[in-house]
């Protein structure tokens, strides 16, 4: 499977919030690159299996797509809706952004 078209600017701003509510996901941490909006960060490969809902009509499963700069992979997808890719840096970058999982975790 590859990520379904028609996936929308809203879609993945729905998804951010949900990552910020906590919700649960099997994507885990971004290993390469992070989404950058609003001063946090997320996982790109989380934020686009949970914004395929609408699309799809459940959240992507982590083997179902690549994460990554290759052509339909995750951040091309992102980056075409107008979101922020950078490479990661190791959880807090120098910017001072912190990652999703630390946020979640610092407000538990």
């Amino acid at each position: 499977m590859t990520i379904p078209s028609g996936i929308i600017r809203e879609d993945v701003l729905a998804a951010l919030e949900d990552l910020d509510g906590g919700i649960e996901h099997s994507f885990g941490d971004s290993t390469k690159y992070d989404l950058v909006h609003k001063d946090r960060r997320y996982p790109p490969k989380a934020v686009v299996g949970l914004a395929a809902r609408r699309v799809h009509g459940s959240v992507l499963r982590n083997d179902d797509f690549n994460g990554g700069d290759a052509p339909g992979s995750a951040n091309p997808v992102l980056r075409d809706l107008g979101f922020t890719i950078v490479p990661k840096d190791g959880g807090q970058g120098s910017d001072g952004m912190t990652t999703d999982t630390q946020h979640i975790a610092s407000t538990l």
